[in-house]
This record gives structure tokens, C-alpha cells and sequence, in this order.
């Protein structure tokens, strides 16, 4: 998988990280950034204060360790935002999975269809589960393969619309 400066432009940063850093609590973000990414943020840091912070850690000092703890604590947000119990979220995905050559989307235009299909049954699972536009796109850019957030895009993202 890219890192993270590559897969969430620097502009979408702070929308996609701050409502999981307002849900896990700025404190734990940054005990467990300082922990495991070995950064020194001192621990009273108010949100509007870690969010450029971390922007620059990602973007411009291009840490990996802050990226990889990020992605940590957003599948955390994630698996507590989704309340998958019944596993469809899981199912779909894997059946994503299957559909792919070596994690890559097929070159075969049947097959890209059916990935497509498989898409557009987790973008609606994700807005029954009360996902917004942006939150979406944001499961994508963290739990895709590179070539799946491709096809989501055209369909989809920010892309699809510009």
C-alpha cells in the first residue's frame, strides 16, 4: 500500500483525520503517536493545534511511522463508526478482493464491470450505514488497493465531479 502522504492529498488531510481524532480523543492520538511514531507532542496540544502538526509530519517531513499510527487509529474509528455485526461490510469486501488480479482491478472490461458493481454495493452499504460523501471516500483512500481507489474515484470521488 502507498503511504498515506500519497493515497489522501494534502488538501483533504484535516477532513478526513480530524473527525477520528475528535472521536478517539486528541490525548490518546497523541500518546499513541508519541509511542509508536516516536514524535514529541506535548500532550495538552488542543486539536487546532495537532492538526497542522501532524499535516506537516505527513507532508512535508514525510514520517512514515506518524502515517502508519494514523492508519492504525483510523481502522480503530473506522471498526467503531461501522458496527459491522452482521459482517456484510466484510463479505463485500471480500468478495472485492476475489474479483482482483494480484490486487489489481482486471484489465478485462466484464470483470472491471463486475468490480464496479461491487463498488457501488459498498458505497450504498456505506451510506445505509450513514456514512457521508467524504467518509466514504475516506474508507477508500485508507482500505483500498491504489487501482480499486482508481475506479471508486471515476465513479465516485472528488475526481468524478471535476
Amino acid at each position: 500500500m502507498a503511504d498515506l502522504h500519497e493515497r489522501i492529498p494534502k488538501e483533504m488531510f484535516q477532513g478526513m483525520i480530524r473527525p477520528m481524532i475528535r472521536a478517539l480523543s486528541t490525548r490518546m492520538v497523541i500518546i499513541r503517536l508519541n509511542e509508536s511514531a516516536r514524535c514529541a507532542i506535548p500532550r495538552q496540544t488542543k486539536l487546532p493545534d495537532l492538526m497542522p502538526k501532524l499535516e506537516a509530519l505527513c507532508y512535508e517531513q514525510k514520517r512514515a511511522k506518524v502515517g502508519e499510527e494514523l492508519e492504525r487509529l483510523w481502522e480503530l474509528y473506522f471498526e467503531s463508526r461501522m458496527q459491522d455485526e452482521d459482517g456484510t461490510f466484510s463479505k463485500l469486501s471480500d468478495e472485492l478482493n476475489e474479483m482482483l488480479e494480484e490486487d489489481q482491478v482486471p484489465a478485462d472490461e466484464d470483470k472491471r464491470k463486475e468490480v464496479r458493481k461491487t463498488i457501488q454495493k459498498i458505497v450504498a452499504y456505506l451510506e445505509e450505514s450513514e456514512f457521508g460523501p467524504e467518509e466514504i471516500e475516506a474508507v477508500f483512500r485508507f482500505k483500498a488497493f491504489p487501482d480499486v481507489l482508481a475506479l471508486y474515484l471515476e465513479d465516485f470521488g472528488k475526481a468524478a465531479t471535476a
